[in-house]
């Protein structure tokens, strides 16, 4: 009986090697085991960076408008130091800087363009501008406002400066301010104001080709003043001989002040002309000196020996 089952055994073991093999999946059924690969979602487009506000205007009474703006500009607007407004005869415009809370009022007709940059600063190609002390005053820090003929800054003052073709008039009421005079321009009246008799007066024909290239020749005085205070040349580009670290930051300092002030005086100068690729051309030159003197250099690694 015992080789009876292992006869019934081996039977059963050949019937089962003669079964057909499974079919293999079909390609319906293999791409649904499979494992999809996760597809990423589309990258958004990079956001814009928000506009700067680098004034707000408090009032407008008047006409006041942008180039390419729809609309007029209206109370409470703010501005972003990079668009020229024009006034209408008659129109005002008090602003407020952002940052420092100074005040200053712009009358009409006017080209202006006020907190450039979102600095401190009023290029005023024609137009009056009036300051208000007080507010926003601080140790270290001074207005500038450019005209075509020069520029006036000041800490802590009331002002007047009033631009036209011909010339630009500046007048103390209150505090005192000091007049940086243009290349090709003349002075009549004193350089530093300091009482409410003190006025001056500007004047000439200041050529924008020489002021683009006095902004420009500044820049580079500032861009070697930085180099040496960071040391390590030869004598006379920051060596031994290049004086003392406080006379190379006193020097860089004062280097740094006159390029601003020629580059914000050859910007309201260009802006006289017409819009043309001369002028396109003129302003890339103030942005590139002005971009190299507020630039901050970096130290040079030493050179093993």
């Amino acid at each position: 009986m015992r080789w009876l089952g292992v006869l019934v055994a081996l039977t059963l073991s050949g019937c089962d090697t003669d079964k057909p093999a499974p079919a293999p999946p079909s390609s319906a059924t293999q791409s649904a085991a499979r494992p999809t690969p996760s597809r990423r979602p589309p990258e958004p487009p990079p956001r814009r960076p928000p506009p700067q506000i680098a004034c707000r205007a408090l009032t407008v009474k008047g006409k006041v408008t942008a180039p390419g703006a729809p609309h007029p500009l209206v109370n409470g607007a703010p501005l972003d130091g990079l668009t020229w407004l024009e006034l209408a005869p008659g129109a005002k415009l008090a602003l407020r800087h952002t940052k420092s809370a100074r005040e200053l009022e712009l009358s009409g007709p006017a080209l202006v363009l006020p907190c450039a940059g979102g600095e401190e600063e009023v290029l005023l190609t024609r137009g009056s501008v009036k300051t208000s002390p007080g507010p926003g005053a601080r140790p270290g820090a001074e207005v500038l406002i450019a005209s075509p003929f020069g520029a006036f800054r000041y800490g802590n003052a009331q002002l007047e400066v009033q631009v036209n073709a011909t010339s630009a008039k500046g007048k103390a009421i209150s505090g005192e301010a000091w007049v940086e005079l243009a290349k090709g321009a003349r002075r009549v009246g004193p350089e530093h104001l300091q009482s409410s008799k003190d006025s001056v007066t500007l004047s000439g024909k200041p050529e924008a080709d020489k002021l683009v290239d006095a902004c420009r020749s500044a820049a580079d005085v500032a861009a070697k003043r930085a180099r040496e205070l960071l040391g390590g040349g030869p004598a006379g580009d920051g060596g031994a001989d290049g004086g003392t670290l406080g006379e190379r930051a006193r020097a860089h300092v004062e280097a740094r002040q006159a390029a601003r002030w020629a580059c914000a005086v050859a910007s309201a100068a260009v802006r006289r002309a017409e819009s043309s690729p001369e002028r396109d051309r003129q302003e890339m030159l103030i942005r590139r000196a002005e971009s190299l003197w507020k630039a901050v250099p970096r130290r040079e690694p030493a050179t093993p020996r």
